[in-house]
C-alpha cells in the first residue's frame, strides 16, 4: 500500500517496536509513536496537511474510541478518506449489512466495500454508543 501513498504520509502506532520496525520496512515513510485516541493534541499536529488517515485502533479499544475519534479528525485534519480497522466497529458494521440485505432481499449481499447506507450506520453507532455510556453511568 505505501507505493500508492503520495503526499504527507504518516504512520501512527503506540507501539515502539512496531514503529522501529516499519521505520526500517519503509524508511521514505515518517512513523511516530503515539496513542490516537489519548492525546488528541499530538494526534492533530502530526495528521496536518494529511490527505488519507489509516488508523489501526485494534481489537482492544472500545467503540465508543473511534466514535469520538472520527469527528474530531472529520473536523481537525479533514482528510478527503479515513480507514479505520477495529474490531467492535467491523462487527457493528457487518451487523449493518447483513440488516439492510435481510430487509431488501434483491441486494447482494457482501462483507468488503463501503458501508450502504453509512449515514444510518452511523446513527446507529452513536447511538448504541450512547446507550453504553448512559449503562455505564449508571453503575
Amino acid at each position: 500500500m505505501s507505493s500508492y501513498c503520495n503526499g504527507n504520509v504518516v504512520g501512527l502506532e503506540i507501539a515502539q517496536e512496531m514503529v522501529d520496525r516499519a521505520r526500517s520496512r519503509y524508511p521514505h515513510l515518517r512513523f511516530l509513536q503515539l496513542d490516537a485516541v489519548e492525546h488528541l493534541d499530538k494526534l492533530k499536529n502530526a495528521c496536518q496537511g494529511a490527505n488519507k488517515l489509516f488508523l489501526d485502533l485494534g481489537g482492544n479499544r472500545p467503540m465508543e474510541s473511534c466514535v469520538s475519534l472520527l469527528p474530531f479528525l472529520q473536523s481537525e485534519v479533514a482528510p478527503s478518506l479515513i480507514v479505520v480497522k477495529n474490531r467492535e466497529l467491523a462487527g457493528f458494521a457487518e451487523q449493518h449489512i447483513q440488516d439492510l440485505h435481510d430487509l431488501e432481499q434483491g441486494d447482494e449481499y457482501r462483507r468488503v466495500g463501503p458501508i450502504p447506507r453509512p449515514s444510518v450506520w452511523w446513527e446507529n453507532v452513536s447511538k448504541h454508543v450512547e446507550d453504553l455510556v448512559s449503562v455505564r453511568q449508571r453503575r
